[in-house]
């Protein structure tokens, strides 16, 4: 299994059902194991925020997973800035979550910036990061057909979602013994191709 942070969350009050699916999906799913290091719920920057998950892969980057336990007749509508979700009956406004997501990896961007080793000097990219760092939104309760039939997708793109299927224990992902499925599918959140950190920059 991979490294996870905290080593599980099930008797965790404040985690989602969706979000214990998700850790048990990160933990079985990122192939090989040793090259995968999940955290749940870390604090990054100095405002405290707290993404849902921040997955490593040694030669993938880093990817800020925000999980949304939506149900498709809960959302009532949705613009690129936010979605209207029905709770209990009332609806509130909430940020689209792949913006929710996109601050969360900026605030981490900034803070591996302070670490010279992850610091770009080729002249090409001089200054930015060494290490891409991407986003995804999972949403466990959505079906791939109602996430198409309700046009999510031209608002956040199939290559930065994960979805009920994503997730199911018989699915492609977690039957892939070898971990490329999985790759596969969320490679595309990065903006950048990556071959890894040399062993003193990874350390």
């Amino acid at each position: 299994m991979a490294r996870m942070y905290p080593e599980q969350i099930e008797g965790l009050e404040e985690a989602t059902e969706g979000e214990k699916r998700v850790f048990a999906f990160l933990k079985e799913a990122a192939r090989p194991h040793k090259d995968f290091t999940v955290w749940y719920q870390p604090s990054v920057g100095s405002q405290g925020r707290v993404p849902d998950f921040i997955l490593y892969g040694r030669k993938l980057g880093l990817l800020v997973l925000e999980v949304k336990d939506w149900a498709s007749h809960q959302i009532l509508s949705y613009t690129p800035h936010h979605f209207t979700v029905q709770f209990s009956g009332k609806s509130e406004q909430k940020t689209n979550p792949l913006r929710q997501a996109k601050s969360y990896t900026h605030v981490l961007m900034e803070r591996l910036r302070e670490v010279s080793e992850f610091v770009s000097r080729e002249p090409a990219h001089e200054g930015g990061l060494k290490i891409p760092v991407g986003r995804m939104v999972v949403f466990p309760n959505l079906s791939m057909q109602e996430y198409e039939d309700r046009g999510i997708r031209w608002l956040i793109p199939m290559e930065m979602v994960l979805l009920r299927e994503d997730l199911d224990t018989a699915g492609e992902n977690l039957s892939d013994a070898s971990g490329r499925k999985f790759h596969q599918r969320i490679s595309g959140a990065f903006p950048f191709g990556f071959k890894g950190l040399r062993g003193k920059e990874e350390a």
